[in-house]
């Protein structure tokens, strides 16, 4: 059952992914490049690039053993690459940004 309604889903986001959220261009069919560029057990990540303006997003599609799905879709300036390479790295603490403000001399 869920990797049927996953598949569903995963369809469906793909669809919707064929209007650019930043500029909404409706004169080509498709404005959107969309490309699945992470594929786990319960989760999909995709990739998508306006080929009219050049914006890009990222969507995340989860999906928990109950059978519903989240899907989160966000503006970003990384390329698929750099998507991927972060996805391993630890989140940044509060401790990080302290860090941060003393080096750089922020007020």
């Amino acid at each position: 059952m869920l990797d049927n309604n996953f598949n569903d889903i995963t369809e469906q986001l793909m669809k919707s992914a064929s209007v650019c959220p930043l500029c909404n261009n409706k004169n080509k069919k498709s404005s959107m490049s969309v490309k699945l560029i992470d594929r786990q057990k319960d989760r999909n990540i995709f990739y998508a690039k306006c080929n009219y303006c050049g914006a890009a997003v990222i969507s995340v599609l989860d999906m928990a053993s109950s059978g519903i799905g989240n899907a989160v879709v966000f503006l970003t300036d990384l390329n698929p690459s750099e998507i991927l390479n972060l996805k391993n790295k630890k989140p940044i603490s509060i401790d990080d940004i302290k860090n941060m403000k003393i080096k750089n001399n922020i007020n």
